[in-house]
């Protein structure tokens, strides 16, 4: 258990007399790394930390979340800024004030270390968030050291999942809430081993109406799997799938003002400004990998990964914040992402190179609906989007002195 040292200095000043020096304070207390600690963990593994500013919070310490709540998630996070979004499935996030938290688009967010936006290049905003109360960990990478996963050199956020290893004895866990608003909620998750196999499932549903009377009401079911295959030769085989299906209302925000078709907050005021703008979001990820131990302090990591990513809304015209909308009609937008990629990663003791491979194909379809409610419309644009990344990386990590 490592001991920490603080020495508090206390120096009192008035407006009245001298200053005077208070008697010395030595606090003595230790700090529980278990909650979070550094990532100092390097073994087995082909990504270098060492020297790079970097937390582990480990979820099991957080308190218990019924809905995602980016605040209670990273509250062991010094530096993470996170703004409330009634749409919950955006990540609005950023490290240190680095740009506007919408979206985390100054962050590289990620699951299993696979970045989770749209397209990490051509359009970095994140509208899905991996499930804390699926996940093992929570890592963050600041600064330029989280270019060992990417772009955004504002920093990096891992969300970990469980980590399989050998033998495994089955457990899991069933847990149900149930709230005002009609909320319900359900985490669910299974592993264990059968054979040479190690495996991971958890599924997490959470629903309900909203605050508002009309259209804040959500949706959103995640699934995962995963599986670790232990070969010969130091040689494990990997697999994973991550599905998810949401549908928000947004009920719009209210004004202070007063007057004109504003919807004035009052305080008790539960009437929507909007009533038929939705925001609908899909997203399915399949890896495949290997992972394997060339020698005694040489490791190899590569993967490929497939995504296929729906970012669907309906919004009325006419209107601006706070503004009940006065034009029947609405605008929708339905974007979709369709990417390929790979990665390969060598580490030998202090060194790391790879070669990643990153593809993406994004059409959008822009329409006008003839009314309020309509789903879809008159197609007003179509625009596609492609990235095309090949790069090659190196790192070591120098140490000098004892």
């Amino acid at each position: 258990m490592k001991i920490q040292y603080l020495l508090l200095l206390s120096i009192a000043a008035s407006a009245y007399g001298a200053e005077e020096t208070l008697e010395t304070i030595d606090v003595h207390g230790e700090q529980d790394l278990s909650v979070t600690r550094p990532l100092w963990e390097e073994k087995d593994t082909t990504k270098i930390l060492t020297g790079k500013k970097n937390r582990s919070s480990k979820i099991n310490y957080l308190p218990p979340v019924q809905t995602d709540n980016n605040r209670q998630h990273f509250s062991q996070q010094p530096g993470i800024y996170a703004a409330d979004l009634g749409t919950e499935p955006w990540t609005s996030l950023s490290f240190r004030g680095i740009g506007d938290p919408h979206e985390g688009q100054n962050l590289l967010i990620l699951q299993d270390g696979l970045p989770v936006s749209i397209d990490m290049y051509g359009q970095p905003g994140n509208y899905y968030s991996p499930p804390a109360p699926l996940m093992d960990s929570l890592n963050v990478i600041a600064g330029g050291g989280a270019l060992m996963y990417g772009p955004q050199p504002g920093g990096a956020i891992n969300y970990v999942t469980p980590k399989l290893t050998k033998d495994m004895k089955t457990s899991g866990k069933l847990n149900a809430a149930a709230g005002s608003y009609n909320l319900l909620s359900t985490v669910n998750t299974l592993m264990g081993s059968s054979g040479n196999t190690s495996y991971y499932g958890g599924y997490y549903r959470k629903q309900g109406d909203g605050l508002m009377k009309n259209n804040s009401d959500f949706a959103a079911d995640y699934l995962q799997f995963k599986t670790n295959t232990f070969l010969e030769n130091n040689t494990i085989f990997k697999s994973s799938i991550n599905l998810y299906d949401s549908d928000f209302g947004m009920a719009g925000g209210q004004s202070l003002a007063s007057g004109g078709n504003l919807n004035t907050w009052t305080g008790s005021n539960r009437n929507p400004t909007r009533r038929h703008d939705r925001l609908r979001i899909a997203r399915a990820q399949l890896m495949m990998g290997v992972e394997k131990k060339l020698g005694e302090e040489t490791y190899l990591d590569a993967q490929l990964w497939g995504t296929a990513y729906k970012r669907y809304n309906k919004t009325q015209t006419g209107s601006g914040f706070g503004q009940i909308p006065t034009a029947n009609t609405n605008s929708i937008n339905d974007i979709r992402a369709y990417g390929f990629n790979g990665e390969v990663r060598v580490k030998h003791k202090t060194a790391s190179v790879g070669y990643l491979s990153y593809n993406s194909n994004s059409p959008t379809h822009a329409q006008s609906g003839k009314d309020a409610s309509s789903n879809s419309g008159d197609t007003t644009s179509r625009s596609l989007r492609t990235t095309r990344t090949q790069a090659i990386f190196a790192e070591n990590n120098f140490t000098f002195g004892n």
